[in-house]
């Protein structure tokens, strides 16, 4: 059964990313799934085979002067 979930993130401070942040977010997938089952996680990772699941780069937003103003 195909499943699509998106989610939407806000970070307490600036990071620098990597232009491509496919890594990132296949990384940030595995880490929930290894928070409920660390067996499946480990499956997830495995190199040799094809991955059940796909992931999207992540996406920003910048902050505008305002929401910065507002966020005191």
């Amino acid at each position: 059964m195909p499943v699509d979930v998106c989610l939407e993130l806000y970070g307490d401070k600036s990071v620098v990313l990597p232009f491509f942040t496919g890594q990132v977010a296949e990384g940030l997938l595995l880490h929930v799934v290894r928070q409920v089952d660390p067996n499946a996680a480990n499956v997830l990772h495995e190199l040799d085979v094809s991955k059940p699941y796909s992931v999207t780069p992540l996406r920003f937003r910048s902050v505008s002067w305002i929401e910065k103003w507002l966020c005191f």
